[in-house]
Parts: structure tokens; C-alpha cells; sequence
């Protein structure tokens, strides 16, 4: 009895040995591991969960909880929304088991940080103290707890830490200065400037969390050779570094890094073709950029997938595009269903509650509460014929703005055809009347519509759009356009619209 009691207590001792160290394995194992295959299933997906303390009544009901979720896929963020219940409390669970995936969360005018998920965040929001001082990335007022809170708290630190200094130096050094001979020794020594900078706080602030540092500054600084390296048709410096290298996180610099390694291996090594990328990557790089390749198109990336489906080596990769196409499937239903229901429509449908209209060509409503696949088919039946250009946008977005000159020349240019400006404003962040004026200051002509939040996430998630601005065309028949996917308004002529016009 005592000899089994001793196998068993051993056995026991062996097998929590074993969960520690995996454990341990998953905080420092990134999706390019080949040993993350083995933790992809036997780990759960992240959840934020979160509460607003020192809020009344009125003050829950007149806020809302925003975030944006950074991707391994095309669209490198998702925009979704969560709810505040009675008692201030809110929670949202990631799509996927990815480790430290960021996210960027905004409540109001109040709070606006990039956190990460990876076991489990909790979020606490003193409005009282927020009222007083706004928080951007960390501050008083804002509290990271839970077993991701110590890592996030460190990581945002990290973020302010000489922000601006940092951010200075290494835009000098973007696409615009290309051209210059000695772009990459210029890159190498500001890269030292900026990683000089990052230790010192990394010095003042040691961690078990400072790897963190080392992930961001390596994702930025591959991220600039492969962006020179495409646009001199040269093999990039520390080439075979940067095909073994293997990001920890997923956040802004490290979409941006496999973005760069994705357009660099296909333009540069693989003749334009994604099963060419195996001949250059190893696996699983080699199949996780085969997120990157769908077009935005609904119809064209189902054939995509399912391709990339059969020729995926990676398991987890497997598993992941097979969801994305389930979801796709799910998305071409619902815009197929809601096209043919507006077709059948009256052409007079209004797509939400008139508010005004102004000399200069333009016409507001609001839509509220309403189902992202019945404002389609809506949107379909009031446009019944014509093509339709929609616009996502938001008051607070700069690029939003810089692209409604362009939009408006290109509105007068093709006004004699049936084509229509379809612009989605989301509540987001603004409000009616800052909406009003702004789209008066601009005398923007078109539709307008001020959309709630869940709506407006839930119609950009419908077309796999992630950020502002987005664009999304569809031609006279309510087909999303294949030629247009990705292109801004900006970037668009007569000649381009004209191919949305399908011949009777």
C-alpha cells in the first residue's frame, strides 16, 4: 500500500512538473514556434474582463466600451464592441487561443490603451478619476490586473517612456527616404539611437516582462529593411536572421513585420504566388503568411482559403483557416440573403431616421438598433440599380478626413452616373451633432449616416474591415467588387466607378 501511495504521489509530483513547465513554455512561445502547434489546442481563448467603478447610473448609460483587436490575418485589426452592464462590469473573449495578442480599448473620451491578452486581463476604470485626467496607455485612474495585469502595466510603461522622442526619430526614416543610397547604415544607426533609449528603461525597470522590449524593437527594425528591400529589388540585410526570427507577441510591429515579409517573399522570391512562399520560408512561417493573402473580396477569398486549406503542413494553421472559412461562409450568406431581400423591396426605403438635408448635395440619417444584414438589404433596396460606394468613417479619424476632398471631386466627376456615396459614421468616440457640423464644415455631398457602434462594428466585421477609414464597393447586382478590394476613394477616377456599372 505504501509502495503505491509513493507511485502515485511520484506520478502526481511528474505530471504537475510537466504542467508547470508547459505553463512556462506558453508565456515565451509565439505563433512562428514550431512548438506552439502543440499548445494551440490545449490552451483556451483569452478573456478581458473589466469594470467601471465610481460611475452613476446616467454616467454607465450615456458610455460605451470600444476595442480593436490586432490580427494575424489581412486585416490586421478587428473593430468590435462590448457591453456595459448595470453594475459597470464588461467582458469580451478573443476569437482565437493566440498568445499576447494586443488590443486597443477605448472607453469615451476617457481611456485609450493597448493591452494584451494571454492568460487573462482585468480592466479597472475609475471614471471619477478619469473625469479629471484622461488615461493614454497607463496613468491614475486605470488598473491592470489579473495574471496579464504586471505584464501590461510594464509594457506601457515601456510605450510612453520618451514616446515621442522615439517616434520622431524613426519616422525620418519611412518610406519617403528610400531613395537615399545609405538608407539601411542610416536605419541601422537611428535603430541604436531608439534601442539606447528603450534600455535605459529597461535598465531603470528590470523585469521579468523586458523581452517585450526586445520583440517591438526587432518587429520594427526587420520591418524597415523588408519595406527598403521590396522597393530596391535587393535581398534584404540580415535576411536569414529575419527568416528565423520569431515574434512573441501580436501587435502592431509585428503585422507590420510579417505584412513586410509576406509582400517581400512573394514580389521579390516567389513570382507573385503563394504556394511559392514554401520554397523560401520554412514552416509554419510558410503557412501563417498564408493569412495575409486574401484580396478583401468575399467571394474570391472563399477559393482562396479553401486552397490554402489543402496545401496548409501546420496543424494549427489548418484549424484556424478552416474557421475563418466557416466564418467567411457565414458572412457570404448573410450578404447574399440581405441583397436578394432588398431587390425585393420598394426602391423608396429609407435606411434610417431622416435628420436633414443641405444645399450642397447631402442627406443625414441615423440608424439605430437595427441588425448590420437588415441595413444591407436596406441599403440594397434604396440603391436598387445603382453601384454603391460605402464609406466607414469616424469624426475623430484624420485619414477619415483627408480622404473627403478626393471623395467629393470624385462624387461631381461621376455624377451623371448611377453610382452612390454611402457614408457610415460611427458613434464611436462622437456624437449627432459633432457629426452634423462636421459633415457641414466639409459640405460633403451624399448619404450620411450616423450609425451606433455595434452596428457599425458589426457591418465591418461582416466585410473584413478593420480600422478607419474602410471602404467597401459594390457594383449595380450588390457584388462586392473583386477589381477595388482595398483601394481608397483617393486613389479611384471615373474610369474606376465605371467598372462597377454592369451592362444591361
Amino acid at each position: 500500500m505504501k509502495l503505491m501511495l509513493a507511485i502515485k504521489w511520484s506520478l502526481c509530483m511528474i505530471c504537475l512538473l510537466f504542467a508547470t513547465n508547459v505553463f512556462s513554455q506558453s508565456k515565451s512561445v509565439g505563433l512562428a514556434d514550431p512548438e506552439f502547434n502543440e499548445i494551440y489546442h490545449s490552451r483556451k481563448a483569452p478573456v478581458v474582463s473589466g469594470k467601471i467603478i465610481n460611475a452613476s447610473e446616467e454616467d454607465l448609460n450615456g458610455l460605451a466600451i470600444t476595442y480593436s483587436v490586432v490580427t494575424p490575418f489581412v486585416e490586421s485589426q478587428m473593430m468590435r464592441s462590448a457591453t456595459i452592464k448595470k453594475d459597470g462590469t464588461f467582458n469580451f473573449t478573443l476569437d482565437y487561443p493566440f498568445p499576447y495578442q494586443e488590443i486597443w480599448v477605448k472607453l469615451g473620451d476617457y481611456f485609450f490603451s493597448g493591452v494584451y491578452a494571454n492568460e487573462g486581463l482585468e480592466i479597472e476604470l475609475d471614471l471619477a478619476k478619469l473625469k479629471k485626467n484622461n488615461v493614454y496607455l497607463d496613468g491614475d485612474g486605470a488598473r491592470f490586473l489579473g495574471k496579464d495585469g504586471s505584464f501590461n502595466h510594464w509594457a506601457n510603461r515601456f510605450r510612453l517612456y520618451r514616446k515621442d522622442e522615439r517616434q520622431d526619430i524613426i519616422q525620418k526614416f519611412d518610406i519617403s527616404n528610400y531613395k537615399r543610397s545609405n538608407y539601411t547604415e542610416a536605419l541601422d544607426s537611428v535603430f541604436q539611437v531608439v534601442k539606447g533609449i528603450e534600455d535605459e528603461f529597461v535598465k531603470a525597470n528590470p523585469s521579468p516582462h523586458q523581452w517585450y522590449a526586445s520583440n517591438e524593437w526587432t518587429s520594427e527594425y526587420y520591418s524597415n529593411l523588408l519595406g527598403y528591400a521590396r522597393f530596391a529589388h535587393e535581398t534584404p540585410k540580415h535576411w536569414e536572421e529575419i527568416k528565423k526570427y520569431k515574434y512573441k507577441v501580436i501587435s502592431n510591429s509585428t503585422t507590420d513585420f510579417t505584412m513586410g515579409l509576406f509582400f517581400y517573399t512573394i514580389i521579390e522570391k516567389s513570382g507573385g504566388r503563394i504556394d511559392g512562399i514554401g520554397n523560401v520560408l520554412d514552416h509554419p512561417y510558410a503557412d501563417i503568411l498564408r493569412f495575409k493573402a486574401l484580396s478583401g473580396d468575399p467571394k474570391e477569398d472563399k477559393a482562396t482559403l479553401e486552397k490554402s486549406i489543402s496545401e496548409s503542413k501546420v496543424p494549427w494553421v489548418t484549424a484556424v483557416l478552416k474557421n475563418q472559412d466557416r466564418l467567411l461562409a457565414k458572412r457570404l450568406e448573410v450578404i447574399n440573403n440581405a441583397v436578394k431581400l432588398g431587390k425585393q423591396n420598394l426602391a423608396d426605403t429609407l435606411i434610417g431616421k431622416p435628420l436633414a438635408q443641405y444645399p450642397f448635395g447631402s442627406s443625414l440619417y441615423i440608424a439605430n438598433n437595427i441588425k448590420g444584414a437588415d441595413f444591407l438589404s436596406t441599403l440594397a433596396s434604396r440603391f436598387k440599380d445603382k453601384a454603391v460606394v460605402l464609406d466607414f468613417w469616424a469624426t475623430w479619424c484624420g485619414p477619415c478626413i483627408a480622404e473627403m476632398p478626393a471623395s467629393a471631386k470624385l462624387h461631381k466627376e461621376a455624377s451623371e452616373l448611377p453610382v452612390e456615396f454611402v457614408y457610415l459614421c460611427t458613434s464611436s468616440g462622437s456624437s449627432q451633432e459633432r457629426w452634423k457640423n462636421k459633415v457641414i464644415e466639409m459640405k460633403q455631398p451624399g448619404t450620411h449616416v450616423y450609425v451606433d457602434d455595434k452596428l457599425a462594428s458589426e457591418l465591418m466585421e461582416m466585410f473584413g474591415k478593420g480600422g478607419y477609414p474602410s471602404y467597401v464597393y459594390f457594383d449595380q447586382q450588390g457584388r462586392v467588387s473583386v477589381k477595388l478590394s482595398n483601394r481608397t476613394v483617393s486613389s479611384l477616377n471615373v474610369a474606376d466607378l465605371k467598372t462597377l456599372l454592369v451592362a444591361k
